[in-house]
């Protein structure tokens, strides 16, 4: 037996501590009563990492580079380790937190509080499980390496077993006597599950340490020692699983041999003080580090003196430890039997040919007849190294090494989700919030209920519903209220529709899914449904609950969304990495309430979110338009406008006050311009009493230099591009649109990007002023663009300008002329029989019957001419300001006062009256026709009229551009 001597530290104030070591085994994590969580890089560490916690920290954790900490502030908070920032808060209780156990897979946090409640939580999708079912506050809980049962105790003397899938309790053991709170409980109980298998739990009580097998829960020994009489504190089960250390009131450690229950070491405090926990060292088997309730920590090493230092287990973050301690010997003898041909090694299998057999572990993995339980090992995607043998005495061994590169690891894929819903695990849930109203579900022993409440009562008054079914996913429409349940052992998954504005009499329906088919999401838009199942196929219905089609995605669904005709579904196209989500969407129109005929927006194209984030809510606007929100509190709109891809336009995090509240999104509007959702202080979701109060929050799109006053215009510019873009789609799909809100958007367009202009204007920037030109939405902005820059003498800038008025006019002019003569092909034979005659042109004969109300166009804007003459009005008067004549002065300054007038002057045009001979109005591709028809049927004289004159259609089309320009600006101003 080693006569080493464990070396003490003072950490923290008087009071119970608790220890622990990260998975490398090189901190050593420490809290106290002092309210301080301590990381250590060693015990004669002199300047440890310090985090204050609260006022009493009573237990921590480490899951890779998260820290946990359970204070008495009623929750359990998370820090960046090992660098100790605050991080969030992962849960709350309503009392103080007791103790916190991280699973062995590290997937896990379980938590029980003085409160008697227990708590496990999925560091990766944030969802909750409660166990109820103590009567007095947990002392200790642990979670079984095989992630299969809970273990907790209880001042109420109880040990008990539950199973994670469904929080229900398997067995209930009494081991301890009762108290009525954790500081008058003889032991603190904690619990150790022997590490890889969890084949059997060892549980401290007041006699000794009780081990317990894990299949029957029957009690396999006792282990005792004759040093101590006290209450054994707590016991951890070495990383090996065949050694158990505890620790007991009076100071004393004792490690057995749980092989042959011999004890292999003891000592005792030199204070003996109790000790209150007790940790071994992840990567070595003769470490072992305790605390006391004299805010003490120790260190015990060469715990077992004929143990040899067993191999330590690969911490699955920790690549780079993977390829140490290489043994060259056994890699010559391994070449030396065989040929040249190159021997593939797989490093990782190398640390288990030094372990020492240990029955208790291994004989699980190894007998064939006993049951199985292990998990099935997954080698993880690690290098190999390859050595090629140049020689074949072994003496003389020449090899090169070739690595290959490190691989990223899979991320989870996140599961399917309901926008606007609280997780499935709570007593007490919203199903759905959303413009229309809110669904509540309530479970408690006497009744199991959803309640729905509308925003506008005179929607429908509110409704209570049984909830018999166990429904967990809902919509809500302004025509029906949309369930749908899981699968049970006795029912198939189903979907139940409340239609309460039938003017049927039977409202309600329900069908069934197909056998081992599951709904995952659901969402109904104006008159129909659709449900997501587990088998990657979207079914839809009506609401009188006739089937229609059947779609099929590619991948597993994440949320779906709807919008009148609409149809938003989100899925995985693979598994990430790195912490990524890889998602895609499709967006549709199902075509059922405004009768079209469905059509596909966007077919299939990746769903941009942040890096590390996920998902967590997904819809429409008020006005139609898709949005997503991610993990981090960016929300994306897509932009309708700009080849439908994706848009930030305000990032949530920037308007919470502290990074532990969250925004809980309910809904966005484009007009106003505002996102609706629910603060949330500390957590994620919001309680459902007291009812939560809804806050507004407005877009703010992340573009450079925000705070410069170029910045803030161009935001406000873009801004109100981005979110005036929906009008164009619903008008193209018949939905009316007020005709005042697009005027307000415009006229703010139109004085964003003259201020902007100007600001250039006085910056002396004045390509950029040209630039803020080019995006001018009409010729009245451009002209006063012209009259701004010609004002503040920038004569270059307003020279320019009136060229680019007048490209913009003949541009304007071709695309008309195009666009003319694609109808004039298709109804050519129509025009002719109405118009056409041998003795003049066809549309001669219509010149006498048709009054045009202008001498250009019809489709040209009327401010165009208007352009025209400020692009000349202002060239001549640059040319007289390039010569001042000081006789001139007084008729300039009129010319100023008065150039409102002067202006209206322009704009006022000629109007035919009835006695008055209207010009002719002559495209492009007639001026053609006129000149080259004669030439053209004397090259074709065995044509007719009609083909000869698409002959000459083709031609002009032929023509360059600039001849094209030339002759349609000609013909428009003839």
């Amino acid at each position: 037996m080693s006569n080493s001597k464990p070396s003490f530290r003072y950490g923290h104030s008087e009071g119970r501590t608790e220890v622990c070591y990260d998975h490398s085994g090189k901190h050593l994590v420490s809290c106290g009563f002092d309210g301080n969580v301590k990381i250590w890089k060693s015990i004669k560490d002199d300047n440890p990492t310090n985090i204050k916690a609260g006022e009493r920290v009573y237990s921590v954790g480490i899951k890779g580079k998260t820290l946990f900490s359970a204070s008495d502030e009623n929750s359990v908070d998370k820090f960046s380790f090992p660098d100790g920032s605050p991080d969030g808060c992962l849960v709350r209780f309503t009392g103080t937190v007791t103790h916190l156990s991280v699973s062995e897979s590290r997937k896990l946090v379980a938590a029980g509080s003085s409160d008697f409640d227990i708590k496990t939580i999925d560091v990766e999708t944030g969802k909750q499980k409660s166990y109820l079912g103590h009567q007095a506050p947990i002392l200790s809980v642990a979670v079984d390496p095989m992630d299969e049962y809970l273990a907790s105790s209880s001042c109420d003397g109880n040990l008990k077993i539950w199973t994670l899938k469904d929080a229900k309790c398997v067995k209930t053991l009494p081991i301890i006597g009762r108290s009525n709170d954790v500081g008058n409980s003889q032991t603190l109980s904690k619990i150790s599950w022997r590490p890889v298998t969890g084949e059997d739990i060892a549980v401290p009580t007041e006699t000794g340490v009780k081990i317990f097998n894990r299949v029957t829960w029957v009690l396999l020994q006792t282990l005792t020692s004759d040093v101590t009489s006290t209450a054994y504190q707590c016991c951890s089960f070495s990383q090996c699983g065949r050694f158990l250390a505890s620790a007991s009131a009076d100071g004393w450690i004792v490690v057995w041999d749980t092989e042959t229950q011999l004890t292999v070491r003891k000592i005792q405090h030199p204070l003996k003080s109790c000790i209150s926990s007790i940790a071994w060292n992840p990567q070595q088997n003769n470490c072992v580090a305790f605390s006391d309730t004299r805010g003490q920590i120790g260190v015990l090493e060469d715990v077992v003196e004929s143990e040899e230092p067993t191999k330590p287990r690969r911490d699955e973050d920790d690549l780079d430890a993977l390829f140490d301690e290489e043994d060259d010997n056994m890699m010559v003898d391994m070449m030396a039997d065989e040929d040249d041909k190159p021997q593939v090694i797989l490093k990782y299998l190398k640390p288990f040919l030094y372990l020492s057999p240990i029955p208790c572990t291994l004989d699980v993995f190894t007998t064939d007849t006993d049951v199985d339980l292990a998990p099935p090992t997954i080698l993880p995607s690690l290098p190999i190294e390859t050595k090629y043998t140049l020689d074949d005495d072994a003496s003389s061994v020449a090899t090169a090494t070739v690595t290959a590169p490190t691989n990223f690891q899979p991320s989870s894929m996140q599961p399917p989700f309901q926008p606007t819903s609280t997780p499935t695990h709570l007593s007490h849930r919203f199903m759905v919030w959303n413009a229309v109203g809110v669904i509540r579900s309530y479970t408690d022993v006497t009744e199991s209920a959803i309640d729905v409440e509308f925003h506008d009562t005179q929607t429908h008054h509110a409704l209570h519903l049984p909830n018999h079914d166990q429904y967990t996913m809902a919509d809500l429409s302004v025509q029906a209220v949309v369930l749908a349940a899981e699968s049970s052992v006795d029912a198939a998954s189903k979907l139940k529709c409340v239609h309460f504005s039938s003017w049927d009499n039977n409202k309600e329906w329900v069908i069934e899914m197909p056998d081992g088919e599951e709904i995952q999401a659901v969402t109904t838009g104006d008159g129909w449904i659709a449900v997501c199942t587990d088998a990657l196929q979207v079914r839809f219905f009506t609401l009188g609950g006739i089937q229609r089609q059947i779609l099929s995605i590619p991948g597993n669904v994440v949320a779906m969304a709807a919008s009148m005709d609409q149809l938003l579904v989100a899925y995985h196209i693979t598994q990430g990495f790195g912490k990524n989500q890889c998602l895609g969407f499709m967006l549709l129109e199902v075509g059922v309430s405004s009768g079209s005929k469905p059509r596909s927006i966007v077919g299939g194209s990746p769903l941009p979110i942040s890096q590390a984030s996920k998902l967590e809510w997904v819809g429409f606007t008020a006005e139609g338009t898709p949005a997503t929100v991610d993990t981090l509190g960016v929300v994306r709109m897509m932009n309708r406008s700009f080849c439908q891809t994706w848009t930030t336009v305000v990032k949530l995090k920037s308007i919470t006050k502290s990074r532990h509240d969250h925004c809980w999104v309910v809904g966005l509007h484009e007009n106003p311009q505002q996102i609706r959702y629910i603060q949330c202080k500390g957590s994620i979701y919001p309680s459902t009493l007291p009812r939560p109060t809804m806050a507004v929050a407005h877009y703010k799109i992340p573009l450079c230099e925000p705070e410069s006053d170029k910045g803030k215009y161009e935001e406000e510019y873009w801004r109100t591009k981005i979110f005036s873009s929906h009008r164009e789609y619903l008008t193209s799909r018949g939905y009316e649109t007020d005709g005042g809100e697009k005027q307000k958007s415009d006229l703010v367009v139109q004085q964003t990007l003259m201020r902007l202009f100007a600001l250039c204007c006085k910056s002396d920037a004045e390509y950029q002023a040209f630039d803020v030109c080019s995006m001018m939405p009409s010729s009245a902005s451009m002209s006063l663009a012209i009259k701004y820059s010609s004002r503040i003498r920038k004569i270059m800038l307003a020279q320019r300008l009136s060229e680019e008025a007048i490209l913009k006019q003949q541009r304007k002019v071709m695309q008309m002329v195009e666009s003319d003569d694609e109808e004039e092909e298709e109804d050519f034979r129509t025009e002719l029989q109405s118009g056409y005659s041998a003795a003049e042109t066809e549309w001669s004969s219509q010149k006498s019957t048709r009054k045009p109300t202008s001498s250009r166009p019809a489709d040209v804007d009327n401010d165009d001419d208007d352009v025209m003459g400020q692009s000349t009005l202002f060239s001549t008067k640059l040319n007289l300001t390039s010569t001042p004549k000081p006789k001139k002065t007084s008729q300039r300054s009129k010319l100023d006062v008065n150039e409102e007038e002067e202006v209206q002057v322009l704009q006022e045009k000629p109007t035919a009256t009835d006695n008055e001979e209207v010009p002719r109005v002559i495209s492009g591709v007639q001026l053609f026709l006129e000149e080259h028809l004669q030439s053209i049927e004397e090259q074709h004289p065995d044509l007719d009229g009609i083909e000869v004159r698409k002959i000459g259609i083709k031609q002009f089309r032929a023509l360059p551009a600039e001849e094209k320009q030339v002759k349609s600006f000609f013909s428009c101003r003839f």
